[in-house]
C-alpha cells in the first residue's frame, strides 16, 4: 500500500496576481500553468514552467520559464553519459547547448524541473538576455529480489545571459527532492496473517524548494522544506529486536518522521559561489539523505 507523504509548501506561498503580457508559446491542456508563483521583494520570481504547444518536432521533455522566450530541455550530444542542457529561444534563431558537469548512469533519467526562477532586473537589460535559475531532476531507480527503491536529485543551474552566445550555466545547488523505497516483509503465509497483508515496508521523501518571499537580495534565498515518512506506521524504522509479532489496525496507518521532517533556509554565498544551508539538516541517511 502506497502512502503519498503531500508538502504544504505551494499552498504555504504566497501567490503571484494574475500575470499579463504577450507569452511567447502555448501550453498543453495536459500541462497548464499553474496559479503557483512567488516573487521576492528584490523582484525575483519563481513560476511553474510550461510546455511549449504541440506541434511537429517538438523537444522531447522541454519546459519553457514564463515572462520570457527561453525554453529548456536535455540535450543527449556525443556521449550520453554527459548530458547538455539545452537553451532554446522561442520563435527566435538562439539556440544552444551548455556543459552541466553531470555524468549520467545508464539507468538514470533527467527531467527539467518543474519550477523555474527569474532573476530581478530582466526588464532593463534584455539585450544581454536573460538571468535565470532552472533546475535538473536526475532520477535513479533500483530494483532488487527484496523491493524497489527510486531516488531524485535536484541539481541547480545559474544561466546569464541566456539566450545570447555568451549563455554559462553553472552548478549552485544539489539537493534530494523525492524518494521512495519499498522492502519486502512477508515470507509465507503466516507472515501474511501477522502482518494483515501489509507485506512491504515503505519510507517516502518529498521535498520543495520555494523562493523566500521576504528576501530582498539581488541573488534569490529559497526555503528547503522536507516531508518523510513510512507505512505501516513506523515500524520500518524499529530494530529487529522491536518488530511487533503481529501488525493491529492501529498499525495500519502512515507515520512522519518526526527528525527527519524538516525547514531549512538557503542564501546566496559568494565565496563558495553556491547556495548554502543556514544550518545543517539532521542525519536521515535511512531516506537516503546524505546532508
Amino acid at each position: 500500500m502506497k502512502q503519498t507523504i503531500v508538502v504544504a509548501a505551494l499552498l504555504l506561498s504566497t501567490p503571484l496576481t494574475a500575470q499579463t503580457g504577450h507569452e511567447p508559446f502555448g501550453q498543453d491542456p495536459s500541462d497548464p500553468v499553474s496559479s503557483f508563483a512567488i516573487r521576492d521583494k528584490a523582484g525575483n520570481e519563481q513560476q511553474h514552467m510550461v510546455s511549449p504547444a504541440p506541434a511537429p518536432g517538438r523537444i522531447e521533455g522541454e519546459r519553457c520559464l514564463p515572462k520570457t522566450r527561453l525554453c529548456f530541455s536535455i540535450s543527449e550530444v556525443d556521449n550520453e553519459a554527459w548530458p547538455q542542457l539545452r537553451v532554446r529561444e522561442f520563435g527566435g534563431g538562439s539556440d544552444r547547448s551548455l556543459p552541466i558537469d553531470l555524468i549520467v548512469g545508464a539507468d538514470q533519467k533527467l527531467a527539467i524541473w518543474s519550477l523555474g526562477i527569474r532573476r530581478a532586473g530582466q526588464e532593463v537589460s534584455r539585450s544581454a538576455g536573460e538571468a535565470v535559475i532552472i533546475g535538473v531532476e536526475a532520477w535513479d531507480h533500483v530494483a532488487y529480489s527484496g523491493g524497489t527503491a527510486s531516488k531524485a536529485t535536484l541539481w541547480l543551474y545559474q544561466i546569464d545571459n541566456a539566450g545570447t552566445t555568451e549563455a554559462v550555466a553553472r552548478q549552485v545547488l544539489s539537493v534530494p527532492l523525492n524518494g521512495e523505497q519499498y522492502v519486502r516483509a512477508c515470507f509465507n503465509a503466516k507472515d501474511e496473517k501477522a502482518r494483515a497483508n501489509a507485506c512491504m515496508n515503505l519510507t517516502s521523501i518529498d521535498a520543495m524548494l520555494v523562493l523566500d518571499a521576504e528576501n530582498a537580495e539581488p541573488m534569490p534565498a529559497m526555503i528547503y522544506r522536507v516531508a518523510t515518512g513510512s507505512y505501516p506506521s513506523d515500524i520500518p524504522f524499529r530494530k529487529v529486536e522491536d518488530q511487533p509479532k503481529k501488525l493491529t489496525n492501529e498499525d495500519l496507518i502512515p507515520a512522519q518522521h518526526p527528525t527527519c521532517s524538516y525547514e531549512r533556509k538557503l542564501a546566496w554565498n559568494p565565496a563558495t559561489v553556491r547556495f548554502e544551508f543556514d544550518r545543517p539538516a539532521p542525519d536521515c541517511q535511512i531516506f537516503g539523505l546524505h546532508r
